[in-house]
């Protein structure tokens, strides 16, 4: 029943928050520690990223554009386009990455009384953003090279023209690609950020703290399937959001001692 309670009381705070934004620099204390963990002041994280990944990705269609030429032959879209292309996409996304670990680790830390060691704690949003940058751009890349190889055939049996090409190759080098990736990594690098923080607390003062699953305010994140039973609930698979393209959920702690049926 208390872990009830409490769930209603965050509920009603992070609705409160999202109809009047004007309140958050009023609110002290927990409240004002809990409210920069949601995911309204991640907004601007997504937007940024979004935009990093747009502008990349439209300079890497206007140069495959040119590289596939008139009539486009894939032949000529080589190994060392795509490897330079996921080298430039890493390099434009990893500080974005970064830039959200370490903000949401500040948040999280404002939630408890115990100091970290930060220099760690930078040293770990530096490491995860790179490993974890190489393996998304990779995944990036794959996708975008795979749509390339159902488009181009089609431009020769359907008749297109290279207006037409591009039309089709925005779906995966525009906008809506490059906000659902930025909405989803923006998730995944708050969510580790947060995890840095709890895993230091853990070594430096054996504190066992536990997560708690939350979803966006949204009548569509508490109907998914997915996330929907998992509100208000402990993580006790290891699943931690994003648990799907475009999942803005997140994660709240709390001592193991307050975790009370």
């Amino acid at each position: 029943m208390r872990r009830q309670v409490k769930q209603l009381v965050l509920d009603a705070l992070y609705r409160s928050a999202e109809r009047k934004p004007e309140i958050i620099p009023l609110l002290t204390g927990k409240a004002a520690a809990f409210v920069k963990l949601i995911p309204l002041n991640r907004a601007a994280l997504e937007r940024k990223l979004a935009r990093v990944i747009t502008s990349n990705q439209r300079a890497e269609l206007d140069k495959l554009l040119r590289l596939l030429g008139d009539p486009p032959d894939l032949s000529r879209v080589n190994d060392e386009y795509w490897q330079n292309g996921w080298r430039s996409l890493q390099a434009d996304i990893e500080p974005v990455l970064v830039e959200t670990f370490v903000q949401q680790a500040v948040a999280m830390l404002d939630t408890i009384s115990i100091g970290v060691d930060w220099a760690l704690i930078n040293t770990n949003a530096v490491r995860w953003a790179s490993q974890y940058s190489f393996e998304l751009v990779h995944g990036i890349t794959d996708v975008s090279r795979r749509a390339l190889q159902e488009i181009i055939p089609r431009f020769y049996t359907d008749g297109w023209d290279l207006g037409k090409l591009r039309g089709m190759l925005e779906s995966t080098y525009g906008p809506i690609r490059a906000e659902m990736i930025a909405i989803t990594e923006t998730t995944r690098a708050a969510t580790e950020g947060e995890r840095a923080i709890m895993d230091a607390l853990n070594r430096e003062s054996g504190v066992q703290m536990v997560p708690i699953w939350q979803t966006s305010n949204d009548e569509a994140s508490h109907k998914c399937p997915i996330c929907g039973p998992r509100h208000g609930k402990p993580i006790q698979d290891n699943m931690f959001p994003p648990a799907h393209p475009r999942c803005r959920c997140w994660v709240i702690y709390d001592y193991a001692d307050n975790i009370k049926p």
